[in-house]
């Protein structure tokens, strides 16, 4: 069994050898992802994909192809598309086919910064 300092320094090589800056959402400050008459809560964001919380009767299927809008907190919104990578019991990750505007993760990430010193 791995040690605390080893599961640490594993959490820290994935991080490292993601491409992109990923926000991490509280729960009550969520985006939300709006496909067709379905709405997913965001769970994490990046340039290039997101973790959204999805229960095993919803019907995102890995491959399955994935197109809305994500609805932040302030009201803006982006729109998505891309494909389920993956998929567990009660989140599923979607792969973007073209990217977020790294502005619109920055914009995200000043927003949550200031909320939490305010």
């Amino acid at each position: 069994m791995a040690s605390t300092s080893e599961q640490k320094a594993d959490t820290a090589q994935t991080r490292s050898r993601r491409a992109h800056y990923r926000i991490i959402y509280p729960l009550r400050k969520r985006p939300s992802l709006l496909c067709g008459e379905v709405t997913y809560a965001v769970v994490n964001l990046s340039e290039s994909g997101v973790q959204v919380t999805c229960p095993p009767e919803q019907s995102l299927v890995v491959d399955a192809p994935v197109a809305g809008l994500i609805r932040f907190a302030d009201g803006s919104e982006t729109p998505v598309k891309g494909a389920v990578l993956r998929r567990d019991r009660n989140r599923a990750v979607i792969r973007f086919s073209q990217r977020v505007p790294l502005r619109v993760i920055m914009e995200q990430q000043r927003q949550l910064i200031q909320e939490s010193l305010a």
